[in-house]
């Protein structure tokens, strides 16, 4: 049922036959409320299961902005939601399949305005992570939490090893069993952060920086509302990291690249 600027595809998340999409500037609900979309593959087809959009959503908060999904869980992050009318405080959503659907099992908000909590989001087993790229004056942070049961409870958070106020930290977030890697708003820094779980099981020890060199980044030209921070998109699976930029000269102004 997509129509035009909902930018279905804005975020994307797959595991073996099921498939998550969210649809930031969906207009169904109210204006931009946003919403994500199910599909499970039969053979060579991918057939919608469910559609939702955040409950209790308001225009504007573009649920759908982040989704990830593991097994039979999954996440979906809007980054601009007012909880109890705390402006772009954010809130995730998270799913479990059961009964032959997916079901909302928990809402957690966010209580800061300004923060973004569920900028980006992603899961792993029993744990997911939150990017909060505009706490503490765009420092910036990552909120973890590990489920019990059905319940998600509340870790210590991921923070930068020297943070830096206006950082970003947490703009984007990835996980594979015991490792977390963060993004941030790179501006001339060119560094990523690796962490990795505790034995405890509940806090994160910071492993390394990674830094890289790359060509120069142009800044797309500015639209009102938005900004546009030099973030790097990271993805970890076991051994292997990468990095995207979309805005990086690799061959032309803007045309973007993998490291």
């Amino acid at each position: 049922d997509y129509a035009s600027n909902d930018q279905l595809g804005h975020s994307i998340s797959i595991d073996n036959d099921r498939l998550m999409v969210g649809s930031q500037f969906d207009n169904r609900g109210a204006t931009t409320c946003g919403s994500v979309y199910f599909y499970q593959r039969s053979g060579t087809s991918w057939n919608q299961a469910n559609k939702f959009f955040r409950t209790g959503f308001t225009a504007s908060e573009e649920f759908g902005y982040s989704v990830a999904l593991n097994g039979d869980y999954a996440i979906a992050g809007a980054p601009f939601a007012d909880p109890a009318a705390v402006n772009s405080a954010g809130s995730v959503a998270i799913y479990v399949f059961g009964g032959g659907s997916w079901n909302l099992q928990t809402t957690i908000n966010g209580t800061t305005a300004g923060n973004r909590f569920g900028h980006c989001v992603d899961i792993d087993d029993t744990y997911a992570v939150m990017g909060t790229p505009g706490s503490q004056s765009n420092t910036g942070w990552v909120r973890a939490y590990r489920r019990t049961g059905s319940t998600w409870n509340v870790l210590l958070g991921i923070n930068m090893p020297s943070p830096v106020t206006g950082s970003l930290f947490g703009l984007s977030v990835s996980m594979s069993g015991p490792y977390v890697i963060v993004g941030r708003d790179l501006d001339g820094i060119n560094t990523s952060y690796l962490f990795k779980l505790a034995p405890t099981g509940i806090t994160w020890n910071f492993v390394r920086e990674i830094s890289f060199s790359r060509p120069p980044v142009i800044f797309p030209m500015p639209r009102l509302g938005y900004f546009f921070p030099d973030k790097n998109m990271v993805a970890i699976d076991g051994d292997h990291c990468i990095f995207g930029h979309s805005w990086v000269v690799m061959n032309g102004a803007e045309s973007g690249g993998l490291l």
